[in-house]
């Protein structure tokens, strides 16, 4: 028996058994996890081997994200970083779907307030100090005031990096902390970073190198 996690408080028990000398089929529990953290066809999982028994997992979104239908969603489908909801009551034509998500794509930016809860975006500029995040994510997964966080980018390594978040009026910074990160990481303009919720101070990152 496999545990699958998303989140420190979400857990799946999956089983499997051998299906020839190559490979292992997971059987009892792998579709409720599928349909309990929306994966569909397309998605990809990154499964982090916490131990034999212990997996978390990374679910990469093979579209734009929807919002889950909670209290905060339930009157916007998709935000961007400057926090113009798209009201789900609101008509929309097949061209004007087309058009917001171009705009969510220039803006290089796309979330999903979970279980799992993950955050996408393309990297501008390393030159700054600071790494600014929308604010209704980071309210949404409990970062209202100013703390510090834990980024990793093996949850089965022991390294791991301190960033300072300071949250302002319309958007939260990783500041002191962020450049190092950066630095020690290899990241340049025009890379990709997923920052997966763990828990609300520990998070865990993938690195996509252009």
């Amino acid at each position: 028996m496999i545990t699958f996690k998303t989140t420190m408080t979400g857990s799946w028990p999956v089983s499997g058994a051998p299906c020839n000398k190559h490979s292992y089929l997971l059987v009892h529990g792998w579709r409720r996890f599928c349909e309990e953290n929306n994966v569909k066809e397309g998605d990809i999982c990154t499964f982090n081997v916490i131990k034999t028994t212990m997996w978390h997992v990374v679910i990469t979104r093979s579209d734009i994200p929807k919002l889950p239908e909670t209290a905060f969603a339930s009157s916007m489908k998709c935000k961007s970083i400057n926090d113009r909801p798209i009201s789900e009551g609101q008509e929309m034509s097949r061209g004007s779907i087309s058009s917001s998500k171009k705009t969510l794509s220039q803006k290089k930016i796309v979330y999903e307030i979970g279980p799992p809860a993950w955050i996408n975006k393309k990297i501008l500029n390393t030159n700054n100090r600071y790494f600014t995040l929308p604010l209704t994510f980071c309210n949404a997964i409990g970062l209202r005031e100013a703390c510090t966080i834990t980024l990793k980018t093996s949850l089965s390594s022991t390294r791991s990096w301190q960033v300072h978040v300071l949250p302002y009026k319309h958007a939260s910074n990783l500041g002191s902390g962020w450049k190092r990160f950066c630095w020690d990481n290899e990241i340049k303009e025009g890379d990709t970073c997923t920052f997966n919720i763990v828990e609300t101070t520990l998070w865990h990152v993938v690195i996509v190198h252009r």
